[in-house]
């Protein structure tokens, strides 16, 4: 089954840019406490994989090459998707982190919709053959073990992105991590001197 939007992977070769998986876990350590490691489980309903596809390719055709050199690829970038009706509400970070986020007005979540707003990615189900809506919040990603999500791959696939689809989200969350936003400064006292 495939349409402009997204396109079925048959067979299922290699973990690919653009790949969505779902009901994903990730494990990571999110804090030290008195040199003992707090490690937590994350579960999302999706994720999509943003490394570069060409990286992920060379590293699929050498990973069982022990001396990789330059396509060595310990860690692979995901963002995680969540259900708009949740983001909408404020709520698509509460049961990951303990964090409620203000409600988005009628407004903003149209501005969302169109993909106009820079922190967000639009996924309409009806062009996705996802059963909802999804939203990827590009605040929030994390990087996997290649290994781990090697192993998860086929289990857990649902869909690809089609290639111009993919290079646009890639665009945008490229473009939202490399924006340049100042913090406040104080104001210069006169023996400061600002370059």
């Amino acid at each position: 089954m495939s349409n402009t939007f997204c396109i079925k992977k048959d067979p299922i070769e290699r973990i690919c840019q653009g790949d969505i998986l779902g009901g994903y876990t990730i494990t990571t350590i999110v804090s030290e406490i008195g040199g003992t490691d707090l490690v937590k489980k994350f579960n999302f309903p999706y994720i999509a994989i943003m490394s570069q596809d060409c990286d992920l390719c060379q590293y699929h055709k050498n990973k069982d090459n022990v001396s990789l050199n330059h396509q060595f690829l310990p860690n692979v970038l995901i963002l995680p998707i969540f259900e708009a009706d949740i983001l909408k509400l404020g709520e698509h970070l509460i049961n990951i982190f303990g964090i409620k986020q203000d409600q988005l007005n009628k407004d903003r979540f149209k501005f969302i919709k169109s993909n106009s707003d820079p922190r967000y990615h639009f996924i309409n189900s009806a062009l996705s053959e996802l059963p909802t809506d999804l939203v990827i919040d590009f605040k929030i990603h994390f990087s996997v073990s290649f290994n781990s999500l090697y192993n998860n791959h086929k289990e857990k696939y649902k869909t690809s992105l089609n290639i111009p689809v993919r290079e646009q989200l890639s665009q945008r969350f490229a473009n939202y991590i490399n924006r340049i936003g100042l913090p406040d400064y104080p104001n210069p006292t006169p023996n400061h001197v600002t370059p």
